[in-house]
């Protein structure tokens, strides 16, 4: 966001690196003259984020769409948490329900490693998996694996129990390979 001389906007933007210069929203807001209202590029900002977000999300869901059509896209609890576990999703798709029961098996000690069930992990050598909810569990293992996670409205996309994946890779376990 860039705001206030209009020259001195654009001989700064000018300076920038290109894949910053592509994503600089100016705004004559926030100008230093006498009397300047400093809220206008408070709202100037705001409105720029929330566009930002909105077609971010708007393109995760479309590659899911896409994804989902050839039938590779992980969609419910048991194949988006097969996917974290093999390091395959760029992105999680969830919807935020604060009433879900659903629950998954997490390792007190590493992130990356979540299950659907107890003995999964007791065979990949955890002692003592812990059953915690289902968000959490997500959240975490979406954190350590670098995953990105994108929050959608039931109403944007269908999600089997609130959840879905778009893929990094596709490999001879993916859904629909």
């Amino acid at each position: 966001m860039v705001g206030g001389d209009v020259r001195a906007a654009q001989l700064f933007v000018e300076q920038l690196p290109d894949r910053w210069r592509d994503r600089t929203v100016r705004t004559d807001a926030g100008s230093r003259h006498a009397g300047a209202d400093l809220d206008g590029l408070d709202d100037v900002t705001v409105q720029a984020v929330a566009e930002v977000a909105d077609r971010r999300a708007r393109d995760v869901i479309d590659r899911y769409r896409a994804q989902r059509s050839d039938r590779s896209a992980p969609t419910g609890l048991a194949e988006v948490v097969a996917g974290l576990q093999r390091g395959q999703l760029d992105t999680v798709l969830m919807v935020d329900d604060a009433s879900s029961t659903d629950t998954l098996w997490i390792s007190p000690d590493d992130p990356n490693l979540v299950a659907v069930d107890e003995q999964t992990l007791r065979d990949l050598g955890v002692a003592h998996p812990q059953e915690v909810r289902a968000d959490a569990a997500l959240l975490r293992a979406i954190a350590g694996t670098g995953t990105r996670l994108v929050l959608v409205s039931p109403d944007d996309v269908p999600l089997e129990h609130g959840i879905g994946g778009v893929l990094r890779y596709a490999d001879a376990s993916t859904v629909g390979s």
